[in-house]
C-alpha cells in the first residue's frame, strides 16, 4: 500500500514537469496513472491524510492540463475534486501546514480558471477564500501556540498571498475596478521586498514581482497611462530576462515573456514609438507562434500567437501598411474563428474575435473593400453585444463594444453614409452612459469621439444646432483629460466645431 502512495506520487511529479513544459500529450496520461495507482485507503490518519493531498495534488494538476487543452468542463470537475480532497486531507490532520497551504494554491488557481471564462464574481470568491485561509495559517506561525508552521511553510504561504492578490487584483481590473485594483498590487510591494531579501535566489519571487509589474502595467495601459504603463511593463521584463537567463529551457517563461513583448509593443504606438512597437511585436510574434507550432494542442500557446497577430494586424495598419496587415488579418480571423467555435466556454477567444473583426474591419475599409469591411463590422458589434448579455459585469466588453461602434460609424464617414455614422455613434454613446463608465481617461476620451463624430456628421447633413450641441457635449467630456495628447486634440476640434458651424478641422474621421 505505502508503496502504491510512492509510485503515485512519483507519476503525479513526473506529470507536472511534462505539464510546465507546455507538454499535455505527456502530462495527462502520467496524472491519470498517478490517481490509477493511488491506493484505496488506508487506516491511519496520518496515512490517509497523505493520500488525500496526493490525490488533490494529481486533480489540481490536471485540471490546469485540461483547461489548457479546451475541456473546460473536466478543468472545473479535477478542480472541485482536487480541492474536496485538500479539505478532507485538512481534517484528518488539521495541524498540518503543507496541506493548507495545497488547498489555498488550488483555490487561486481554481479562481483564475473562473476568471478566464469570465465568471469575475465566482473567481473573487475563490481568491479571497485562498487569501483568508493563507492569513490565519501565517497568524498560526506567530501566535504563543506549539510551533506548527516551519519558516519555508511560512514563506511559500506568504508567496501564495501575494499569488492569490494579484489574480484577485486582475478580476478587479476585468470588473472595471481600476484603481482598487492598482491599490492592491502596490500594497504588495514591501511583501514582496522581504520575500526577496529572506530568499534572494527564489526564482518564484522573481515571477512575482513580474506578474506584479505586468498587471500594474495592464491597468494603467487601460487607463491611458501609457508613460507609466511602459516603465511598469520594463520593470516587469527585466525580471522577466532574469528568469530566462537561469531557466531557458522553461516554455511558460517564453510565453510571459512573448506576452510582455505584445504588451510594450501596444503601449509604445501610443506614446508613438514606431520603431520599439515594431521590434516589440516582432518578438513577441516570433516566440509565441514558436510556442504554438511546438504545441498545436495547447491553448495557452495558441491563445498566446492569437494575441500577437492582433497586435500585429492593428500595429501594421497604424503604419499604413495596409496590405500586409490584410494578409494578416484574413490569417487572425480564421484562427480566432476556429478558437472561439471550438471552446466556447472559453469567453475570452470569443472576445477575441470580436476584437479581430473590428481590427481587420477598419483595414478592410481603408482598402476599400467595402462590403467584407460592413460584414465584419456588424459581426464585431454582435459578438461584443452578445459578450456583455452573457457577462455585463466585464468591463473589456463594454470598451471593445463602444469602440466597435466608433470603428463602424468611423467608416459610414468615410463613405460619407451619414445617417449610418449618426445611428453607430448613438449606440457608442449609450453603451457607455449605460456603464457609467467614464471614470478613465481612456472612456472619457472614447465617449467625446463619438460626440464629435457625431457633431462631424450632423453638420455634413447641415443641422448646425445638433452639430453645435454634440460638439459641446464632447469639449466637456474630455476637458478633464485635455493635457495627454489625445485629448488636447480632441477638445480643439470639438472647441471648432461648438463655435463654428462650418469649419472643416473636425471632417477626417479619427482612428
Amino acid at each position: 500500500m505505502a508503496g502504491r502512495l510512492v509510485q503515485s506520487e512519483a507519476l503525479m511529479r513526473i506529470g507536472s514537469i511534462h505539464a510546465l513544459l507546455g507538454q499535455l500529450d505527456a502530462a495527462e496520461p502520467k496524472l491519470l496513472s498517478a490517481l490509477t495507482a493511488l491506493p484505496e485507503t488506508f487506516s491511519e490518519a496520518p496515512k490517509e491524510s497523505q493520500r488525500l493531498a496526493v490525490r488533490a495534488e494529481t486533480h489540481w494538476h490536471l485540471a490546469k492540463c485540461f483547461f489548457d487543452a479546451g475541456k473546460a468542463t473536466d478543468s472545473e470537475q479535477s478542480f472541485q475534486e482536487a480541492w474536496q480532497n485538500s479539505q478532507q486531507a485538512i481534517s484528518l490532520q488539521p495541524q498540518g501546514g503543507k496541506h493548507r497551504l495545497l488547498s489555498a494554491r488550488i483555490q487561486c488557481d481554481y479562481g483564475t480558471m473562473l476568471l478566464r471564462t469570465s465568471r469575475s464574481e465566482d473567481a473573487q470568491q475563490k481568491m479571497i477564500d485562498s487569501i483568508s485561509e493563507l492569513e490565519k495559517f501565517i497568524e498560526s506561525s506567530n501566535s504563543e501556540e506549539p510551533q506548527i508552521v516551519s519558516s519555508n511553510q511560512s514563506i511559500d504561504a506568504t508567496k501564495q498571498i501575494c499569488a492569490s492578490k494579484i489574480a484577485l487584483a486582475q478580476a478587479n481590473r476585468m470588473r472595471g475596478e481600476h484603481s482598487k485594483a492598482i491599490a492592491l498590487l502596490e500594497s504588495l510591494s514591501t511583501r514582496l521586498a522581504d520575500l526577496e531579501n529572506r530568499s534572494p535566489e527564489d526564482p518564484m519571487i522573481a515571477m512575482l514581482n513580474s506578474t506584479q509589474g505586468n498587471a500594474i502595467g495592464m491597468c494603467q495601459l487601460e487607463q491611458g497611462k501609457f508613460e507609466a504603463a511602459r516603465h511598469s511593463f520594463l520593470k516587469a521584463m527585466a525580471h522577466q530576462e532574469r528568469l530566462l537567463a537561469e531557466y531557458p529551457s522553461r516554455q511558460d517563461l517564453q510565453k510571459n515573456y512573448g506576452s510582455l513583448c505584445g504588451s510594450l509593443a501596444v503601449v509604445s504606438v501610443r506614446l508613438n514609438r514606431p520603431e520599439d512597437a515594431f521590434k516589440f511585436i516582432s518578438k513577441s510574434f516570433e516566440i509565441n507562434s514558436d510556442l504554438a507550432q511546438k504545441h498545436p494542442g495547447n491553448l495557452e500557446y495558441v491563445g498566446e500567437k492569437s494575441k500577437s497577430l492582433t497586435n500585429l494586424v492593428a500595429i501594421l495598419a497604424n503604419a499604413n501598411r495596409l496590405d500586409e496587415a490584410a494578409t494578416y488579418g484574413h490569417e487572425l480571423i480564421e484562427l480566432q474563428s476556429k478558437l472561439a467555435q471550438e471552446n466556447p466556454n472559453r469567453a475570452e477567444f470569443a472576445y477575441g474575435l470580436a476584437a479581430s473583426l473590428n481590427i481587420v474591419a477598419s483595414v478592410l475599409g481603408k482598402l476599400g473593400q467595402d462590403e467584407q469591411a460592413t460584414t465584419y463590422y456588424n459581426r464585431s458589434r454582435c459578438a461584443y453585444a452578445d459578450l456583455i448579455q452573457h457577462n455585463p459585469q466585464v468591463h473589456a466588453y463594454r470598451m471593445g463594444l463602444t469602440s466597435a461602434c466608433l470603428s463602424k460609424a468611423d467608416f459610414a464617414r468615410a463613405i460619407q453614409n451619414w445617417q449610418q455614422a449618426i445611428e453607430a455613434y448613438s449606440q457608442a454613446i449609450e453603451t457607455i452612459h449605460n456603464f457609467k463608465a467614464t471614470s478613465m481617461a481612456s472612456e472619457s476620451n472614447l465617449l467625446a469621439r463619438a460626440y464629435l463624430g457625431q457633431a462631424v456628421a450632423f453638420k455634413s447633413l447641415g443641422q448646425f444646432a445638433e452639430s453645435r450641441a454634440c460638439a459641446q457635449l464632447g469639449a466637456q467630456t474630455i476637458m478633464p483629460w485635455k493635457d495627454s495628447p489625445q485629448g488636447q486634440e480632441v477638445l480643439r476640434m470639438c472647441l471648432d466645431l461648438s463655435t463654428n458651424s462650418t469649419v472643416n478641422s473636425g471632417d477626417k474621421p479619427m482612428r
